[in-house]
């Protein structure tokens, strides 16, 4: 037998985000378009057409998806009961996803809310903690133990970025850092009572923190005002502010971009090496000293969690077809990564891009009612590459050949 380039107990996924592929939006995204012209709605209808795409994986033979339950869905209004239909729904997706033995990943807040929620100030007002954590509350409650692993906030620094500083989401503003300052102080609040009101419910659980796939970076790496506010952002949001949301049991790290700050003009989102990655794994790219200074640091600050770090790539220019191997080289024999899990499972809508950005394991025909899928090419030898735990001899020839 070979020698296997991955552990046994490695864990292959997907993710998907609740407001990019369900379909049937009620929360705040309801009054987003994006450029093309789409909505939220014109997505993949994963509401609907679950059971498709969890044969898919099992088809592929992934064994762990991370989702999100849609707040706006199950509450009407605050501390309200869960909707009981739509509860169903998402216990029938549990209940597919366990038949097909796939693992559910539970992530509570993925940048979308309520539109009660949104009116009443969102993060930036004081009671959204406590709304959150009685949410969280009946949640666990409702999936009465057939969910170990929760993510209560997903990514906290790009959703208070992309709300209050580069006005991409709904209820946003341009520039306001001190609201995004205090949204982020709410948002680890309501984390930390989240992971409460859940290891009350269910003691075994399993917390985690997902994470954007970089510290921050400054856009012009000459310019002392972008140096400077990277610098901040970077003590403010990561190296102090995350120590507000306690020890988590396991991080996801988003890999494939970074970022970047200006210091004046704009902020802005720039695809780049992802520094919070252990030097160790050898992703490419990302030459410069200051780079390297600060992903020495991030990898330091990752030990010192003591958690299994799961990657999760995501599938856009920086992951395109003919390089998945490689990407996946540059992991293999780190003893710091436990898992990778592929994002998008399927096409969805994007606020930037709307429909047009792709990049899933399932190609999504948006011009059909059906929204029928279909595979990608890569998508074949990636299942390989997880049944077997090795690369194949063309990723080794990728990677010799740089």
């Amino acid at each position: 037998m070979q020698e296997r380039d991955f552990p046994e107990d490695f864990v292959w996924g997907a993710a998907t985000c609740p407001p990019c592929c369900e379909g049937e939006t009620v929360s705040d995204w309801g009054k987003l378009s994006a450029p093309d012209g789409s909505v939220p709605d014109d997505g993949p209808h994963h509401w609907r057409r679950y059971r498709y795409d969890f044969r898919a994986m099992a088809d592929l033979g992934l064994t762990a998806y991370r989702f999100g339950i849609d707040w706006a869905r199950l509450q009407r209004e605050p501390n309200a009961p869960l909707a009981r239909e739509d509860t169903y729904r998402y216990m029938e997706i549990l209940a597919d996803l366990r038949s097909h033995g796939i693992e559910p990943w539970v992530t509570l807040y993925h940048h979308a809310m309520p539109r009660w929620a949104l009116k009443a100030g969102g993060w930036l007002n004081r009671e959204m903690p406590h709304w959150f954590a009685d949410f969280a509350r009946r949640i666990a409650d409702a999936t009465d133990g057939e969910v170990l692993r929760w993510i209560p906030v997903h990514e906290p620094q790009f959703s208070c970025f992309a709300r209050h500083a580069w006005d991409a989401l709904p209820g946003g503003e341009w520039g306001r850092l001190d609201h995004v300052r205090r949204a982020f102080g709410n948002m680890a609040h309501g984390h930390r009572l989240a992971a409460a009101a859940v290891r009350r419910r269910l003691p075994g659980a399993k917390i985690g923190l997902s994470l954007p796939g970089g510290c921050f970076f400054p856009h012009r790496r000459w310019h002392p005002g972008d140096r400077l506010a990277a610098g901040i952002a970077d003590w403010l949001l990561n190296r102090y502010g995350l120590r507000q949301f306690g020890r988590p049991d396991f991080v996801m790290l988003r890999t494939g971009d970074e970022l970047r700050l200006r210091a004046f003009d704009t902020l802005s989102l720039g695809s780049g090496v992802s520094p919070s990655l252990p030097v160790r794994m050898r992703q490419g790219g990302g030459g410069d000293g200051f780079s390297r200074c600060r992903r020495t640091s991030a990898a330091a600050w990752l030990r010192r969690l003591r958690a299994p770090v799961y990657l999760v790539g995501h599938g856009d220019a920086t992951l395109p077809d003919g390089g998945l191997h490689s990407l996946l080289a540059s992991y293999s024999g780190s003893a710091a990564v436990a898992g990778f899990f592929y994002d998008p499972l399927l096409d969805g809508f994007d606020v930037a891009r709307g429909l047009a950005a792709g990049g899933g394991l399932l190609r999504v025909d948006f011009h059909g009612r059906e929204r029928r899928r279909e595979l990608r090419a890569f998508a074949r030898p990636f299942a390989g590459v997880v049944r077997t735990g090795r690369l194949h001899t063309l990723a080794k020839k990728e990677r010799r050949h740089g």
